[in-house]
C-alpha cells in the first residue's frame, strides 16, 4: 500500500523542478532529482516534469513528488472533503476548527509517495526538511497517511488515535478517549505542538506519555 505526506497550500504559487533541485543543492539536503515528463514529450529537453522522484547518495529511490492544483485537478476538492472528515477523527478536538478553515482555503498540494527507502530515518529526515520548506514557502500545512496534522508553522495539532473509538458530538467522550489513547502508549516521541488558544498558538513540546495526555486533552 503506496503511503502519502502531503503540503497542502493557500498560496497560487507553484514551486518545481530547478527551484526545488536549487534548494536541495543549496541546503545540502543529501537529495538527488530526477523528473520525469509526459510520454509524448520525452524527446522534448525543455518539456516541464510532472513528476519529481528523489533518490539518497546511495542512489535509492526515495520518494516521488506531484503537484495538483485545485483550479485544474479532478480529484483534489473531493480529496480536501474527505480529509475535512478526517479531522473530526483527530485529538485534540480544540484544534480542528482550525484545521477545517485551513484545509478550506487549500489552493494546491504536494504530494509525496514515499518508498520503502524513504522510511529509512536519514531519508525521512530529509523528506521532511523539503516538505518543511515547501510549507513555508507556500503558507501551507503538513499531513502524512495516518499520522498527523501540523500548523503553518510545523507543529503537530492533530494526531489519528488508532486504537480507540471518537464520538466527535461529546466532549467529555473525547477527553476519555484521549485519556486513554495516551495511557496506551508505550513510549513517545519527542515532537513540538501546538494547541490553538483563542486567535493564536500556544506551542507544547511534548516528550512524555503525561504530556502526551495533556496535548490530547486540549492542555497548554
Amino acid at each position: 500500500m503506496s503511503f502519502f505526506y502531503r503540503v497542502f497550500t493557500t498560496t497560487e504559487r507553484k514551486i518545481w523542478g530547478d527551484e526545488i533541485e536549487a534548494f536541495l543543492e543549496k541546503e545540502n539536503v543529501g537529495l538527488g532529482l530526477y523528473g520525469v515528463v509526459e510520454e509524448e514529450n520525452a524527446d522534448d529537453l525543455n518539456a516541464p516534469p510532472v513528476e519529481l522522484l528523489f533518490f539518497d547518495p546511495d542512489e535509492n529511490e526515495v520518494a516521488s513528488l506531484v503537484y495538483d492544483s485545485l483550479d485544474d485537478s479532478d480529484f483534489l476538492a473531493d480529496e480536501i472533503e474527505e480529509f475535512q472528515g478526517c479531522v473530526d477523527e483527530m485529538q485534540p478536538v480544540c484544534n480542528r476548527a482550525w484545521a477545517r478553515e485551513r484545509l478550506a482555503q487549500t489552493k494546491g498540494c504536494y504530494c509525496f509517495t514515499v518508498f520503502d527507502a524513504g522510511f529509512n530515518v536519514a531519508n525521512w529526515d530529509r523528506l521532511a526538511t523539503l516538505a518543511g520548506w515547501l510549507r513555508e514557502e507556500t503558507d501551507g500545512i503538513e499531513q502524512s497517511d495516518g499520522g498527523q496534522i501540523t500548523n503553518e508553522a510545523g507543529e503537530v495539532i492533530l494526531v489519528v488515535p488508532d486504537d480507540v473509538d471518537l464520538d466527535d458530538e461529546e466532549d467529555d467522550a473525547d477527553q476519555t478517549d484521549a485519556d486513554d489513547f495516551a495511557d496506551e502508549q508505550d513510549d513517545v516521541d519527542e515532537f513540538p505542538a501546538a494547541l490553538r488558544v483563542g486567535d493564536a498558538w500556544v506551542s507544547k513540546n511534548v516528550d512524555s506519555e503525561e504530556t502526551f495526555a495533556e496535548f490530547l486533552r486540549g492542555e497548554p
